[in-house]
């Protein structure tokens, strides 16, 4: 017979809901078998990043978006996100956007958010091709300073949805993915609200030192 350990291919039922390593009672009657608590451990943190995926795909047209899209990074790492950033073009690499997309969910992603100016396909593109939700950034730049974009990213047809933020407005698009998460996820909701305190803040100082 064999000696390896053959685990249920379902989460333990001893396992809290909240996903700790292993419970008083599984530590107890694994006491002295530290291989099985390890696969258990394993096991349980496989589960748990499938059930609550945290990276988030952000995919701009052009390295020269990066400073305009950095705020949606920024934002997604101080939720506790990982987001993943890549330059795709949809209309210089569509066979590349589309593999993404459509292999996004079994490569853990939970959302993507996606830059683009003037024509802006890729956010589209990129929904086209995902169940998952996709937030559109459209960037200035161009004859019409992101007007274009902003149009193109919104107007989407009924059934393939990108919501869309303000031109440039990446930070709020890292926000509104976070916000997505934590209905699910009560960490990022506790950041969130922390971040929404902090703005308070600053505005309740602010009225305290007006001098009119």
């Amino acid at each position: 017979m064999s000696s390896r350990l053959a685990l249920p291919q379902r989460p333990v039922p001893a396992l809290s809901r909240q996903c700790s390593f292993v419970n008083r009672s599984t530590k107890i009657l694994f006491s002295s078998r530290p291989n099985v608590i390890r696969a258990i451990k394993q096991r349980t943190l496989q589960t748990c990043a499938s059930m609550h995926p945290t990276k988030v795909g952000v995919l701009m047209g052009s390295p020269n978006d990066l400073p305009k899209m950095k705020g949606a990074v920024d934002m997604l790492r101080q939720f506790g996100l990982e987001p993943d950033v890549k330059v795709l073009s949809a209309h210089r690499q569509p066979g590349e956007v589309a593999a993404m997309a459509l292999g996004a969910r079994d490569n853990g992603y939970a959302a993507f958010i996606c830059g683009a100016g003037m024509a802006a396909h890729l956010a589209g593109v990129v929904s086209a091709h995902t169940t998952l939700p996709v937030v559109g950034v459209p960037l200035s730049g161009g004859a019409l300073n992101g007007v274009d974009a902003l149009y193109a990213t919104v107007q989407m047809p009924k059934g393939i949805p990108v919501a869309t933020v303000a031109v440039d407005g990446s930070a709020n698009a890292g926000i509104l993915v976070a916000q997505m998460l934590g209905i699910v996820n009560p960490k990022i909701a506790a950041k969130i609200e922390q971040l929404r305190e902090e703005n308070r803040a600053v505005l309740r100082k602010t009225n305290a030192e007006l001098d009119i």
